[in-house]
């Protein structure tokens, strides 16, 4: 569902406590996940959150996201920035069906 990049490996950890913190609030268990594994390429981190459908339903429900969809998707995007930021964090989140902040990199890399 979304992209993570970050240039602190630590910030994996802030952003496990936000999604936790997101749980809470939606109160749906297991909701929210970080990919197992983040990959380090060219000084960045990368992983990827993935959201339950319930977790999405749940967030309807209690009127923390309006919409369905792709408004729905950005809406929880932006609450994850939004406490990966106030966790004083550089990492930053996209919709994983956007291309990579980095992908312009990559291109240049595989001429």
């Amino acid at each position: 569902m979304a992209s993570v990049a970050t240039k602190r490996f630590e910030d994996t950890t802030s952003t496990k406590e936000v999604l936790a913190r997101l749980e809470k609030v939606a109160r749906s268990e297991g909701g929210f996940r970080m990919s197992p594994d983040a990959q380090f390429a060219m000084g960045w981190w990368f992983y990827t959150i993935h959201v339950r459908p319930e977790a999405v339903r749940r967030m309807l429900d209690l009127g923390l996201i309006r919409g369905s969809g792709t408004s729905a998707a950005d809406q929880i995007i932006a609450h994850i920035q939004a406490g990966l930021d106030a966790a004083g964090c550089d990492a930053r989140v996209r919709r994983a069906s956007k291309p990579s902040i980095f992908a312009r990199y990559w291109t240049w890399l595989m001429k």
